[in-house]
């Protein structure tokens, strides 16, 4: 037999000249070109690896041919291994798992290139005498991959391996025909596999830096996908409560789309009904409340059972409705028996360890990775039927806790937000941070609700007694029932307010946290970097005027803001301003008309066309109803800025008339057009931009200089488009003498 021997090559073994150079070259050329083809026409990154794994077995040709990638972030390594087919395929099963799980980078320890002829005394000096025994690995050819300077994975091509697994596994009468085998296949690798797989590499490290950006985009975009998940269930929940529906649907619906989100094979909303209606968290029971229900002992003032009150649970929502077989003979316990009605789904909070923990836990979580290891620790927990530890280990129940009042501790938990795996699982913590946004929604939603029934059983009691009493009494009564209503309708804006604001605050943040994740991915070309560094700066500045409109609208409502009379020439004003739009507007394809006096009439004089105001405040309501109008005008139209200043005993004042054509204001929107957030119908589908709040400012700032302004809308005749009229009426804010 041929002595062994390992060789470690830093660079390739031959350097033939001209032409067999040539020659040499074009050859790595063309297998340059059979790795790009794979790349092209393969999408999936598992697919670009086995076609290469492939290619390059029937290249060498070979028995095995193993790649490890290296992740260069987490330096995770990917092992992907091709045996040939066949019946008599070298490696079984587990065989193929501990070549798998061999750390090739360390045993290669960077070598450019590694020839290994005797795989028995490699594997003994590398791994140790005993390691991979049994494994019939034959001669191995390796080579690390480097991409810009770092080994981001390795190849390894095994041949001889059928040779020696079939020596373990035939009997001596078959082996003449494994020697011959072992002679056609050749005892040594040869000068130009060597250089072909030093050749390879290259091509196969671009390779692998290829499939490991796909893989981290793959990722990222799956991030983006869950995240729009989530934030569509809490638009969506959110939604349903702002639109009044019945707590029931609420929450069937909550706990439905949560589990569906999730993945979670089922989920459960469970709702407490004290004993006694004035618990508080946070207060020692009674003794009377602390003793068991068969008159047991009292127990310890500081025992945690002694902070579980006397409480009914029950299952008020599933997200796998009537699909409950577990839950058919499942009844109330009463005090110390079953009430004997079949069917009702409640248990006493005293009966289940789980609830009681989850319930101590409030207002954090319970995440169970399996309850089976809890229960092999402590067999004798006792819990309720809805509960299964066997068919669903996983369990992570989120209290539904009350708003405290000031300084009364802890809020009162109002049931509970169940979901259960069937197999074990690690809950994350975008999961819970989720779970507990859906939480805090159900229980305000919940706390409405039994808000409003306690308001509707005082006005039915109001009620009744009113019905006995005398007028003045009913109409006491009357006026109680108006403020009421009033108060439904103050709730129902704020609510509104609240919903559009958190969304206009939101979607910008959330674009901003997308550009940031898109930007610190390795790699990232400038082009790519200066759009998500335009986006960031977009949505800073659509946040930063969202503020500020804001701020000044506060300022303007609360009467704080000052006015800062000048005199304005208006012809001065309007040009400036009209010019100012003119070059947005030709980008849009619009026209602006400005429409100004051409002299002043008799007797006025220089006091003509000027205008007493606050300048700031005259600009801004122009700017953003040229604005509004840039925005809803149709291409190719013109908009119409025309003023007129009438003066005569009576009155003197400035009227600016803005005509735009478009799409116009449905008369169902028009009495609310200068409501804060209040946009028209068809904005959202049209994917115009912007708060809604340029028109309420324009309300705020024209009753601030004690002016008005209207709007009307009408359609064309025989047109499909309308015509749309802002009036803005100014007075002079210091009356002027006339000259």
């Amino acid at each position: 037999m041929a002595e062994s021997f390992t060789i470690h090559l830093s660079s390739p073994v031959l350097r033939p000249e001209s032409p067999a150079r040539f020659m040499q070259e074009f050859h790595y050329a063309d297998l340059g070109r059979q790795i790009a083809q794979i790349l092209v026409t393969q999408t999936e990154t598992g697919s670009v690896l086995r076609g290469i794994l492939e290619w390059v077995g029937s290249l060498f040709p070979a028995d095995c041919c193993l790649m490890v990638v290296r992740d260069p972030q987490d330096q995770g390594l990917q092992t992907h291994i091709w045996q040939s087919p066949g019946p008599n395929a070298p490696f079984l099963p587990e065989e193929l798992a501990t070549l798998e799980g061999v750390n090739w980078l360390e045993i290669l320890d960077g070598a450019n290139l590694v020839a290994i002829s005797d795989p028995h005394r490699a594997w003994a000096e590398v791994l140790g005498p005993e390691a991979g025994a049994g494994v019939p690995v034959g001669r191995v050819l390796a080579i690390t991959t480097r991409f810009q300077g770092e080994i981001n994975g390795a190849i390894i091509v095994m041949r001889g391996c059928l040779r020696v697994g079939l020596e373990q596994k035939m009997p001596s009468a078959g082996r003449t025909r494994v020697e011959n085998l072992q002679q056609s296949q050749g005892s040594y690798w040869t000068s130009m596999e060597m250089m072909n797989l030093t050749a390879l590499s290259e091509q196969v490290a671009i390779a692998f830096n290829q499939v490991l950006q796909t893989q981290a985009v793959g990722s990222l975009e799956q991030q983006v996908r869950q995240k729009e998940k989530y934030q569509t269930l809490i638009h969506e929940l959110t939604i349903t409560i702002h639109r009044g529906a019945d707590i029931e649907r609420i929450l069937q619906m909550a706990i439905h789309s949560l589990a569906e989100t999730l993945q979670a094979d089922r989920g459960r909303i469970l709702l407490l009904k004290y004993a006694d209606p004035l618990f508080k968290p946070g207060v020692q029971p009674s003794n009377r409340m602390a003793a068991s229900r068969e008159g047991d002992s009292e127990r310890p003032p500081d025992s945690a059972a002694s902070r579980i009150p006397k409480a009914k649970v029950t299952v008020v929502s599933d997200s796998i409705p009537q699909a409950q077989e577990d839950l058919e003979s499942f009844t109330p316990l009463g005090e110390g028996q079953s009430s004997g009605t079949p069917g009702d789904r409640s248990f006493w909070l005293s009966e289940c360890y789980w609830c009681q923990q989850a319930f101590l836990a409030a207002p954090n979580s319970l995440a169970i990775a399996d309850l089976r290891s809890l229960l092999t620790l402590n067999p004798a927990i006792g819990t309720s039927p809805i509960f299964s530890p066997e068919t669903m280990p996983a369990l992570l129940t989120f209290p539904l806790v009350g708003i405290p009042s000031a300084g009364s501790g802890p809020g009162k938990v109002l049931g509970f937000l169940v979901l259960e795996h069937s197999t074990p699982r690690q809950w994350q913590e975008e999961e819970l941070r989720l779970v507990e946004l859906v939480a805090a929604q159900l229980s305000t939603a919940i706390l409405h609700r039994q808000t409003m029934q306690q308001v509707q059983a005082l006005v039915e009691e109001r009620t009744a007694q009113l019905q006995r009493s005398l007028d003045v009494q009913a109409k006491l009564y009357e006026k109680t029932r108006q403020q009421i209503d009033q108060l439904r309708q103050l709730n129902q804006l704020k609510d509104e307010f609240l919903t559009t604001l958190s969304h206009e605050l939101n979607t910008p943040l959330t674009s901003m946290k997308v550009a940031i994740q898109m930007l610190r991915q390795p790699g990232i070309t400038p082009d790519r970097q200066t759009r998500y560094l335009d986006i960031l700066e977009s949505e800073w500045r659509r946040e930063s005027n969202l503020v500020r409109d804001l701020l000044k609208l506060q300022e303007y409502e609360s009467n704080q803001a000052t006015i800062h009379v000048q005199n304005l020439d208006l012809k001065l004003v309007l040009n400036e301003i009209a010019n100012s739009f003119q070059d947005k507007f030709e980008e849009k394809g619009l026209n602006l008309s400005l429409d100004l006096p051409k002299r002043a009439p008799k007797g006025i004089g220089k006091k003509f066309f000027k205008l007493n105001t606050d300048a700031e405040s005259f600009e801004r309501i122009l700017h953003e109803l040229l604005t509004n109008a840039g925005k809803y005008s149709d291409p190719g139209t013109t908009v119409y800025l025309q003023a007129a200043h009438h003066i005569d005993l009576q009155q003197n004042q400035v009227i600016v008339t803005l005509t735009n054509t478009g799409a116009g204001i449905s008369p169902e929107d028009l009495p609310h057009i200068f409501e804060k957030f209040r946009r028209g119908q068809g904005v959202t589908q049209q994917a115009i931009g912007g708060t809604g709040l340029g028109l309420a400012l324009v309300k705020c700032l024209v009753q601030h200089l004690n002016g008005s302004i209207t709007v009307s809308s009408t359609p064309i005749k025989d047109s499909t488009v309308w015509e749309t009229c802002f009036t803005l009426t100014l007075p002079q804010l210091v009356e002027s003498p006339l000259v």
